[in-house]
């Protein structure tokens, strides 16, 4: 298949900029044309087999997608795809003549609805625009890629193909199979500033709870002034990866009802689990929700602390279980199940 990629989202580091260039790279190694479409704007119009477009930002990334939806349609007709495959976004002005034509296929990875109503009055007028705009996008989507069973079943209208592929995990060769037992075990959560239901505030509040444990933030974060915190700011992928080796623990979201969410399959718990660390969330993972390395919490149970002793107690230096988290996370097994769905779209549609 010849298969466009679009995103507004970048290759290279991050979860989601990692996940770009490994499904690229895969569809690729599988015997596809891939070319991935980015719509910011940059100072040339391929880097690295990345095609750009748009040269130049005016206001805003949607607002100069719009004003060049042409030279985008225009990428797309010369590289003639089987099946466009795009990431959730906003409906911009332009998007659905962009599209119109080819088979789409969108993934779904996020309640957009929902994000834009309670983000005050900016979130408020991106909802009216995108509800505006899905009028113009009827009939565009061929196919629907959820990443969870809950955004399905809240989006999915049941008219148009869909199936739910979850965030996959690569595990390297090499990893130790046991994680040595220190004097304290180390936690580490990485989180966003912006996201407040990642539940950093959560986070504080069992720190100063679990005073014989050391926790390790990374992320934008100032000094709380706890003991048994340390700040290790934004990280870049090679020191993270080094970090990870000193950790026992990883920790997950912990706020996601403020989301009005149950389930997720985040990509840093995807990264954890790569790195042999067992996991405390406070969500429904939706692939290892009966792992044994997987602790759901409640973080207003009268029980959270003792539950979280007793799972630390588990599994401080008990071999991690890479076949079964190879098992229920296989990124080639994932992203073939994504290839079959957008072959199937693409004949049909």
């Amino acid at each position: 298949m010849r298969i466009a990629y679009l995103t507004f989202e970048k290759p290279g580091s991050g979860g989601v900029g990692r996940k770009l260039s490994l499904q690229r790279r895969f569809w690729e190694r599988e015997g596809h044309v891939v070319r991935h479409i980015v719509l910011r704007a940059h100072d040339c119009a391929e880097e690295g087999g990345v095609h750009f477009p748009i040269r130049k930002t005016i206001l805003s990334p949607l607002f100069t997608a719009s004003l060049n939806a042409g030279r985008i349609r225009e990428e797309l007709k010369q590289f003639a795809p089987d099946v466009v495959y795009m990431r959730q976004m906003l409906r911009w002005p332009g998007l659905h003549r962009i599209l119109k034509g080819y088979p789409v296929v969108e993934e779904v990875n996020s309640d957009i609805n929902g994000e834009f109503r309670s983000s005050g009055r900016v979130g408020l007028v991106k909802f009216a625009l995108h509800r505006c705009g899905q009028i113009f996008m009827q009939g565009i989507v061929s196919g629907e890629v959820f990443v969870t069973r809950e955004l399905k079943e809240r989006y999915s209208t049941g008219d148009t193909p869909s199936c739910v592929i979850s965030n996959g995990a690569i595990f390297p060769k090499g990893l130790p199979d046991k994680i040595p037992v220190r004097d304290a075990p180390n936690l580490i959560m990485v989180c966003s500033s912006d996201q407040d239901w990642h539940g950093i505030d959560i986070l504080f509040d069992i720190c100063r709870k679990l005073p014989e444990y050391n926790f390790h933030i990374v992320g934008p974060f100032k000094d709380c002034g706890a003991n048994n915190i340390s700040f290790h700011g934004v990280m870049n992928a090679v020191d993270l990866r080094q970090l990870y080796e000193k950790m026992d623990f990883g920790v997950a979201v912990l706020a996601l009802r403020r989301k009005k969410m149950t389930e997720a399959c985040p990509l840093k718990v995807r990264e954890y689990v790569e790195n042999g660390l067992p996991v405390i969330g406070g969500y429904d993972d939706t692939d290892l929700g009966s792992a044994s390395y997987f602790l759901k919490i409640d973080p207003e149970s009268d029980d959270v602390i003792a539950e979280i002793r007793r799972f630390v107690e588990r599994w401080r230096g008990k071999a991690f279980p890479f076949s079964d988290a190879e098992r229920r996370l296989s990124f080639a097994c994932k992203e073939r199940s994504r290839l079959a769905f957008l072959q199937k779209v693409s004949t049909v549609a």
